[in-house]
């Protein structure tokens, strides 16, 4: 019968970064901090990663529902802190991507995982692949500690991680979860630009960057200017982490991953891009099912942030977009750019507009602009 180190070592051959081993005990305590964040109305992961209904948290929260003969839960985990790539002049423009998705990782990783459930099963072994809180499974398994921002992090290579588990009917040697090692550090908390780390340890997902820019509908007012030039997640409180200031980059990535977004994307092929040319975009970004016009609502909200009036003529005329969700963010990109001479299509898109939502924005674009004019 396989052991812990016999796993580890199989895990190790095939290059997994990190492999620990936890019970399969229900995660009470997830469940519980779930429970309260809905309660007050946020929640501790993005509501894309949470179950759908009350019945599928159950089941997250207990693995010995999806396998009776549970007895372990493996824990896989690689790295993904890539270098950032090297630019002509030091050009710095565009739009800003989450290192996530710089390239595709998951291929990779759930490469490795299916490696693995075939080494357990080729070796006598029930294992499957199943839904399960990843960080509390990572935490539980001595692979990595919660920062208070909430991330993973691992003593050798910080908060850069991307985890899989296996759970096995195994009787495998556990592993002792860690105790936090953040001390005193308070920088993940104060520099966060929406303040969504609400206190140590507990994240209001609802403010998060990451999950507002891959959220449906408008993005709030109050959160608009905090994205800065970002289109696609954000990585704030990893770089600022002091856990991740010695940790050495990646190379030789081409043989590893799949090329993705890289870290930046121009703006204007962003928003003029059609819905297949971005869908083809995301499916090698590690989010494929992220609406396109989401990208492209992000991309306008990185215009009007970024004080380039050459952006003024195109988002002009994606004031004409037959979607609700761009048109409006663009007018509001355009009082942030704040050239008058946008006053008069502004002012006779108000009158013209028949989507109530697109219509408050347009006028309070107008207003923007009008009350920031210079006096004669």
């Amino acid at each position: 019968m396989l052991t812990s180190e016999d796993i580890k070592r199989f895990c190790r051959s095939i290059d997994i970064d990190l492999v620990g081993v936890t019970d399969v005990q229900p995660f009470t305590k997830w469940r519980k901090e779930m429970g309260l964040g809905q309660k007050n109305g946020w929640v501790r992961v993005p509501p894309s990663m949470l179950p759908n209904d009350d019945e599928s948290m159950e089941a997250w929260a207990d693995p010995g529902r999806f396998l009776p003969s549970a007895r372990s839960i493996i824990v896989i985990g690689i790295r993904y802190l890539t270098p950032v790539p090297e630019r002509e002049g030091g050009e710095d423009g565009g739009g800003m991507v989450a290192r996530e998705h710089w390239y595709d990782f998951y291929p990779y990783l759930d490469g490795k995982k299916d490696l693995l459930i075939g080494y357990l099963k080729r070796n006598g072994a029930e294992a499957i692949d199943v839904k399960l809180p990843v960080k509390a499974a990572a935490h539980r398994s001595g692979v990595g500690v919660y920062g208070k921002n909430t991330n993973i992090q691992n003593e050798d290579f910080g908060s850069w991680l991307l985890f899989r588990t296996v759970v096995t009917d195994l009787e495998l040697r556990l592993d002792e979860e860690s105790e936090p090692r953040c001390g005193a550090c308070q920088r993940c908390l104060r520099l966060c630009p929406t303040k969504a780390i609400k206190e140590p340890y507990v994240l209001d997902s609802s403010r998060c960057l990451s999950t507002i820019l891959s959220s449906p509908g408008p993005v709030p007012f109050e959160h608009r200017v905090a994205i800065g030039m970002r289109i696609l997640g954000c990585d704030l409180c990893q770089e600022v982490c002091p856990r991740n200031e010695s940790v050495s980059p990646l190379i030789d990535l081409e043989n590893r991953f799949v090329v993705g977004l890289g870290d930046r994307l121009d703006l204007q092929w962003v928003v003029k891009a059609g819905p297949e040319e971005l869908r083809g975009l995301l499916a090698r970004s590690g989010h494929p099912s992220l609406d396109p016009d989401l990208l492209r609502r992000n991309a306008v909200i990185a215009m009007g942030n970024s004080g380039d009036l050459s952006f003024i003529e195109t988002l002009e005329s994606t004031l004409l977009d037959g979607q609700t969700l761009v048109r409006g963010h663009a007018a509001w990109a355009l009082a942030m750019l704040g050239s008058m001479d946008s006053v008069p299509v502004l002012s006779t898109m108000v009158g013209t507009e028949t989507d109530p939502q697109v219509r408050v924005e347009l006028e309070w674009a107008v207003s923007r602009l009008m009350e920031d004019r210079p006096v004669a």
